[in-house]
């Protein structure tokens, strides 16, 4: 590693800044260990090359000495850019025409809350695909690596699955299996070994890597499947998984903010999430979901919102709705097409959250309709499929319930419905 020059030090700290904003971060001085989580997991995602917890923070907080190593660089630059450290030295410090930072889109709190807490939180906000990435620089014959996976029960959790994978052909210093886009899910695993265990505790569609050293040679879905919903409470960091007794038992689903183990000081970090993973016998580009909401108020959320996810095999929807006043929070994806409030008119989205709210989501041949209390309020349309429903999720940034839940096929045939009665 050379020393850090003026112009290096200009150019690492325009990367950073740019990165902060297209990973909708909060300002770095708030940052936590599950942010510099995230953004190790972000850099990875984007550019296929894992920095190491300890680079990025070295990086962060201005604690190099030298210039960080050149693979480290690209991989900034690449996320940043798009472009090559050395081409983007090159291209614009001659001429003294640093690009100008974006403004940084933060992170609100349903975001911060779920880094740390709910896989599918993170999913409002990356462009996490299910698709292979693999750095330009690294070449393995992925031909000859064999990657598969089989649960050891049907429909239930705590469930292990079993991978099955051969890398004996593959020259690589370390393999590792990852069990979703969380990098902290990574097992380093043997290359004379053939199998791998590992335990999934919530059910969902996961989609699990098979690395070598920084490159992806196989992504292959996970399945993890149950008979019933599955709800799990989040207090910051920490989980609470509730078995059925703990449901409300009065014709809707959710359960009492009483089984909840509030910590006072942690009142503007508690998410509920409803999930329910199945095979939905529905085509994810022609079908119609309906359902109704409603959240309870926590004086210290000042905006709640509810969001629902709809995952297929290839891609998700994502519909956020949030409380009137919040609407720079809302959100819509629609399998490759992302669209935030914060530089959208996403008004239509803006509900009394504390009321009970219908919602129903029509798609049929990629194009999208929202309606809203029966009344239309967005349409839209997509390109890549979604595939096959694998998955309903309701999460509420704060609490709440869900009722009269009903999902159609193209052929307007009831593939699943309840009322909760």
């Amino acid at each position: 590693m050379s020393s850090i020059n003026p112009q290096d030090q200009e150019l690492i700290r325009r990367l950073k800044q740019e990165i902060e904003a297209v990973s909708r971060l909060p300002i770095p001085e708030k940052w936590t260990q599950k942010d510099y989580d995230f953004l190790v997991y972000f850099i990875e995602e984007k550019s296929g090359v894992r920095i190491s917890l300890s680079t990025l923070k070295r990086i962060w907080k201005n604690e190099n000495n030298r210039l960080p190593h050149i693979a480290t660089l690209d991989a900034l630059s690449q996320v940043a850019y798009n472009k090559k450290w050395l081409s983007l030295k090159t291209d614009l410090i001659p001429n003294n025409n640093l690009p100008a930072a974006k403004k940084p889109k933060r992170y609100h709190k349903l975001a911060k809350l779920t880094l740390g807490c709910v896989v599918v939180f993170a999913l409002l906000f990356s462009s996490y695909k299910y698709l292979k990435k693999t750095p330009e620089n690294l070449n393995f014959n992925t031909e000859e690596v064999s990657f598969s996976a089989r649960t050891s029960l049907d429909n239930e959790v705590p469930n292990s699955v079993l991978f099955d994978y051969d890398v004996s052909n593959i020259d690589a210093s370390k393999f590792y299996i990852q069990q979703n886009w969380d990098t902290r899910r990574r097992v380093e695993i043997s290359k004379e070994n053939k199998t791998q265990t590992d335990i999934y505790y919530e059910p969902g569609l996961y989609n699990t890597k098979l690395i070598a050293d920084s490159t992806i040679l196989a992504e292959i879905p996970v399945h993890i499947k149950t008979n019933d919903w599955f709800l799990m409470g989040v207090v910051a960091e920490n989980k609470e998984y509730y078995t059925k007794k703990q449901w409300l038992t009065n014709g809707m689903l959710g359960v009492s903010k009483a089984n909840l183990a509030i910590v006072e000081a942690k009142k503007e970090e508690i998410g509920l999430v409803l999930y329910n993973s199945r095979e939905f016998h529905a085509d994810g580009d022609n079908f119609k979901y309906n359902s109704s909401f409603q959240m309870e108020p926590i004086p210290e959320i000042q905006c709640p919102k509810m969001a629902i996810i709809l995952k297929g095999e290839h891609d998700y929807f994502i519909v956020q709705i949030v409380n009137k006043g919040c609407e720079s929070d809302a959100f819509f994806k629609l399998s490759e097409k992302e669209i935030s409030g914060k530089n959208n008119d996403l008004t239509m989205l803006g509900a009394d959250v504390y009321e009970w709210q219908n919602i129903q989501v029509h798609v049929e041949n990629k194009a999208l309709t929202i309606m809203l209390n029966r009344k239309e309020i967005y349409k839209n349309h997509y390109d890549e499929p979604i595939g096959a429903l694998k998955e309903i999720t309701h999460i509420f940034y704060g609490w709440g319930a869900i009722d009269n839940v009903q999902l159609t096929n193209a052929n307007d045939s009831i593939t699943y419905a309840n009322s909760f009665d």
